[in-house]
């Protein structure tokens, strides 16, 4: 997967999607496709990593237009 910028609704910062379709692990969510994602930077090496389940994903973030 390509990482994709997308933006937070809410906040509208920057968001680096470096992989969707993470298995979540958690017993009593056993299964459950997450997010993986980073704060989008100049030094991305340095940013912590979110996760986040995937259709809530989708309702607080939208890809960023990039025309």
């Amino acid at each position: 997967m390509i990482p994709t910028v997308f933006i937070h609704l809410k906040t509208g910062n920057e968001y680096l999607v470096l992989h969707r379709g993470v298995v979540n692990a958690t017993n009593a969510q056993d299964g459950e496709q997450m997010v993986l994602y980073t704060p989008y930077t100049k030094n991305p090496g340095h940013n912590p990593w979110y996760v986040r389940e995937e259709t809530e994903f989708d309702t607080k973030f939208k890809e960023k237009d990039n025309g």
